[in-house]
């Protein structure tokens, strides 16, 4: 069990240094081994990150599957958390292939949820922001871009999401003159 949680945290950190072949490898690998030991909790969250090496190798249509899988297993654990990164998550990857408007309801949806989990709603309030650009709504993107930064600043640091929350504020305001 530890072996397969640390496998499934090599998955993320391999995401996070964009190597998404050897986080691709190691979250299915995780993914498998939590299937067949029952672990319900982690599958999710494997689930989740390997929903997002997927989205970011451009594999979408898998990725928001295993993302809405992951969802739906949460909220039956009530894990608020996992549910709304889950969602920031599914955000991005629905971005990616271009239904700016289904992103924008999921990062208003992680955004609400993570309200038990400020450093993590930054981020979700980043995808908003993205979410409103793609869809051409200039003025609201730019109200929760700067409602990110503003968060960010009071946090002074988050768990994930800082580079593309101030790159979305950036471009929200090159959008709004």
């Amino acid at each position: 069990r530890n072996a397969c949680s640390t496998r499934a945290n090599l998955g993320y950190i391999y995401c996070e240094l964009g190597d998404f072949a050897r986080a691709e490898s190691a979250l299915r690998q995780a993914l498998s081994e939590t299937a067949r030991m029952g672990l319900h909790e982690l599958a999710a969250a494997v689930q989740h990150n390997l929903g997002r090496v997927l989205g970011l190798r451009g594999q979408t249509a898998e990725a928001a599957h295993l993302e809405r899988e992951a969802i739906a297993s949460v909220q039956k654990q009530g894990e608020p958390r996992v549910e709304g990164v889950a969602r920031t998550y599914l955000s991005e990857i629905l971005a990616a292939s271009g239904d700016y408007a289904g992103a924008e309801r999921e990062a208003a949806l992680a955004v609400e949820t993570l309200r038990v989990a400020p450093s993590l709603r930054v981020a979700a309030l980043g995808a908003l922001a993205r979410a409103r650009l793609g869809r051409g709504d200039v003025t609201s993107a730019l109200a929760a871009a700067r409602e990110a930064a503003a968060e960010l600043a009071a946090l002074g640091e988050i768990e994930e999401g800082e580079s593309s929350v101030r790159l979305t504020l950036a471009e929200a305001l090159a959008h709004n003159g």
